[in-house]
C-alpha cells in the first residue's frame, strides 16, 4: 500500500473493519503534535469513512509534523436520540447524579465531533437539555485518549503514531490481526479500497 493510507497496514484495516461491523461505528481521535492543530474526534461509519479521514488529515496541516490517531471500539456517548422527556428521563436513570456527562450532537464524518455542554449532576443534565431540545443528540463521558495506558488495551483501542521529519518513524499498539493472517481473501476488499 502507498500514498496516505500508510499509518494503517492490512492487518490494522482487517480489524478496525471488524470493529465497525460490530457497532456500526467507530470513534476516531486525531491529534496533530506540533502543527498549530489542537485534536478532534470522529464518528465514522465505514473504512472509506477513515480512509477520508486520513487523507483530510495531511491536508489539514500540509504534511504531517506527528500526528495520532486514537480509535475506540465500544460505542461512545451510548446514549442517543432526539432531545426529548423520552431521553431526558433515560438519562436521568442511567447517569447517577454527581457523575460528570457530556451532550454531544450526533454528527457522523466529514464533521467533527462537536465539544458539547456538559455538567456533573442531574440539575445540570435538565437545564442542559432545554438548550438541545429536539436535536439529535448522545450522551456520555467523555472518552480518555490520552491515557498513559491505552496501548496496552488491543482489544478496545487502536493506537498509531507517525512522525515525519528527517527520520520518519511509526509507533503502533498492534500491528498482528489474526483472522487477517488466517484469511486474507476475506478482507481483499481492503486492500482494493485502500489502494492508492
Amino acid at each position: 500500500m502507498s500514498g496516505f493510507s500508510y499509518p494503517f497496514s492490512l492487518h490494522n484495516l482487517a480489524l478496525l473493519s471488524d470493529w465497525l461491523n460490530e457497532n456500526g461505528e467507530l470513534y476516531v481521535d486525531v491529534y496533530w503534535a506540533k502543527s498549530g492543530h489542537s485534536g478532534t474526534a470522529f464518528f465514522i461509519h465505514s473504512l472509506q469513512d477513515l480512509k477520508s479521514l486520513v487523507a483530510s488529515s495531511q491536508t489539514m496541516t500540509g504534511h504531517w509534523i506527528t500526528i495520532y490517531f486514537t480509535v475506540l471500539r465500544q460505542l461512545q456517548f451510548p446514549l442517543r436520540g432526539i432531545a426529548n422527556e423520552e431521553l431526558l428521563e433515560r438519562a436521568l436513570k442511567q447517569i447517577p447524579d454527581n457523575q460528570p456527562f457530556e451532550i454531544v450532537y450526533l454528527r457522523y464524518f466529514p464533521e467533527m465531533r462537536n465539544h458539547g455542554d456538559g455538567g456533573k449532576n442531574h440539575s445540570d443534565l435538565r437545564r442542559e437539555f432545554t438548550e438541545v431540545s429536539g436535536e439529535l443528540i448522545c450522551i456520555g463521558q467523555e472518552p480518555d485518549v490520552e491515557s498513559e495506558n491505552l496501548g496496552s488495551k488491543v482489544n478496545e483501542i487502536f493506537t498509531v503514531s507517525f512522525k515525519q521529519d528527517s527520520a520518519s518513524s511509526m509507533s503502533k499498539n498492534q500491528d498482528f490481526y489474526e483472522p487477517y493472517a488466517k484469511h486474507p481473501e476475506h478482507y481483499q476488499w481492503i486492500e482494493e479500497l485502500w489502494r492508492v
